[in-house]
This record gives C-alpha cells, structure tokens and sequence, in this order.
C-alpha cells in the first residue's frame, strides 16, 4: 500500500475550493500537490484544458498534464512545488511518481514502513511514526 501523509492544509495562491479536484474523472490517477504551480494558467491556456478544469487550483494542473503526457510534464512545470501521484489504469502495481521543482524549494521525503507499506510527506517528522 501506499500512503500520503499530509498534516497541514495546503496553502495555495489559488485556493482549493469545493469542486477543486485532485483525481481525474474515473478516479485512476490521483495526485497530492504541496507549494505552488507558478505557470499553471499558462499551461492551461497552452494545451486547452480550461474546459477539462473544475477550478482555478494550480494544483488540478499536475494531473491533466501527466494524463496527456505522462512523466514527461516534470520539466513543464515552473514553480516550488512537490507531488506524488499515483497512476492505477495499468494492471498489476500502479505507477507512482513523486517530484519536486527543480531548485527542491518544497521538499519531499519518503519512506518504508514495517508492513512494506511507502509513504511520502513534506516533512521528516511526519514519517518517524510510520517508516
């Protein structure tokens, strides 16, 4: 199994509000953003995904651009952030990829638990119980 550890709310320059999404629509890959997505609106405008957006988050960017492009979106994004998403729609073990901008302005730690279970958090602190 694998686990998000996320102990803050998400401070954003575009909040996250009811319909703000962090999955796609079947629910096959979902993504936890922590910082900021700098040329998220850019983008947006760029590939034509305002339509496919339910809000103005940065955050819902991360997962439309790897829908489109897969790994390969990394290097688009202009920012400080740090992701994790975890992409189900293939049989067997989903595809995890956990990133941070270029710079490591937020950080991103992971760990193993006992159980073999992965964790990932922004914080060292936050892992000491469960790696």
């Amino acid at each position: 199994p694998f686990y998000l550890k996320a102990n803050d709310p998400r401070l954003a320059a575009e909040p996250m509000t009811p319909t703000s999404k962090s999955d796609n629509p079947e629910g096959q890959i979902v993504w936890m953003v922590n910082g900021e997505i700098y040329n998220h609106a850019k983008l947006k405008s760029q590939f034509y995904l305002h339509k496919l957006l339910s809000s103005a988050s940065d955050s819902e960017i991360v997962g439309l651009l790897y829908w489109q492009f897969g790994e390969r979106m990394v290097p688009m994004l202009d920012g400080m952030f740090a992701f994790v998403l975890i992409d189900s729609r293939s049989k067997g073990e989903p595809n995890i990829v956990a990133a941070r901008d270029h710079m490591g302005i937020c950080p991103l730690y992971w760990g193993h638990g006992a159980d073999g279970s992965v964790w990932f958090a922004s914080e060292m602190k936050c892992l000491i119980d469960d790696c």
